[in-house]
């Protein structure tokens, strides 16, 4: 059996669960607007590029405010930071 597979008989901890979600979500609002762009190139409607270009802000938008609640929420703190504090 390969060691690299995911185990499905342990629960994921809450940064494994965001960090997944990130890569979920922002992966099927990119895959997504990479269709409209395609779309947009056949047909030159602008409805197609505008749901490309919402698409592509919003997943990314999504990623940087979700690493951002990761950053302050789930880091584990630096032992040197403790010690300071």
């Amino acid at each position: 059996m390969n060691s690299n597979k995911l185990d499905m008989s342990k629960p994921l901890n809450a940064q494994q669960n965001v960090k997944k979600s990130i890569f979920v979500t922002t992966g099927s609002s990119l895959i997504g607007a990479l269709f409209f762009f395609v779309a947009y190139a056949f047909t030159d409607n602008a409805w197609f590029l505008a749901a490309a270009l919402i698409l592509t802000a919003s997943g990314l938008a999504f990623a940087f405010v979700i690493k951002k609640f990761e950053d302050k929420y789930l880091s584990i703190p630096d032992e040197n930071q403790i010690a300071n504090e």
